[in-house]
């Protein structure tokens, strides 16, 4: 053994149960959007990812196990920007170009 055996190695872990080409079709079906699945707003949480892959594979996964096949597949998590509804974006945008512009840059 000596200094081989002080090595680090990873730990295989088992196989996914997702081919490569069911984690494509995964990845499109997200960029494409929750809406375009049936779900009634387009945010994807990890619990509508699993149950998307259910409906699609037969195949089930705990949301933490949903993360970090995710998380391999090259997505991350994301938090929605919050907006009023009621929120005037040609309104705002002046704002915060006359108004911020002059209250930030004063001491």
């Amino acid at each position: 053994m000596g200094i081989e055996g002080l090595k680090l190695r990873r730990q295989p872990g088992g196989n996914s149960r997702l081919s490569a080409e069911q984690k494509d079709e995964v990845a499109e079906m997200i960029v494409a959007g929750a809406l375009v699945h049936g779900f009634d707003t387009d945010l994807w949480t990890l619990r509508r990812v699993a149950e998307l892959i259910r409906l699609k594979f037969d195949i089930e996964y705990e949301s933490s196990h949903v993360s970090r096949i995710l998380r391999g597949m090259g997505f991350s998590s994301q938090k929605p920007t919050k907006k009023a509804r009621e929120q005037d974006d040609e309104a705002a945008a002046q704002w915060r170009k006359e108004e911020w512009s002059r209250i930030k840059n004063k001491p």
